[in-house]
């Protein structure tokens, strides 16, 4: 019935992976399916880190991807698929769905 089962996450707010990881992981077992863990960096929180900071856009990805890898881990699920984009909320979903959900399309 599903093939692959994607799970938006916001690393600063447990309770919306909380309990969706475990239970995708269980409908993934059940049917065989891959399941992709997703945060999206907002484009207002890279535009301000990036400006007033020296921090690089690379390194708000990359710490967003080590954080999403650290709690695949702490879940005991170190082989999920992780994908980090940036931009508006709902369209970092859309397109990491569109991709990842579809591929070959």
């Amino acid at each position: 019935m599903y093939s692959r089962i994607l799970v938006p996450v916001d690393l600063d707010e447990p309770s919306s992976w909380s309990k969706a990881v475990p239970t995708a992981m269980a409908m993934a077992k059940t049917f065989d399916a891959t399941v992709t863990l997703c945060t999206v960096v907002p484009e207002s929180l890279v535009a301000l880190k990036t400006e007033w900071t020296s921090v690089s856009m690379r390194s708000l990805l990359e710490e967003a991807r080590t954080r999403l890898l650290v709690l695949a881990r702490e879940l005991g699920h170190e082989d999920l698929d992780i994908e980090v984009k940036m931009g508006s909320i709902s369209g970092g979903i859309a397109r990491t769905a569109s991709v990842r959900m579809n591929p070959g399309q």
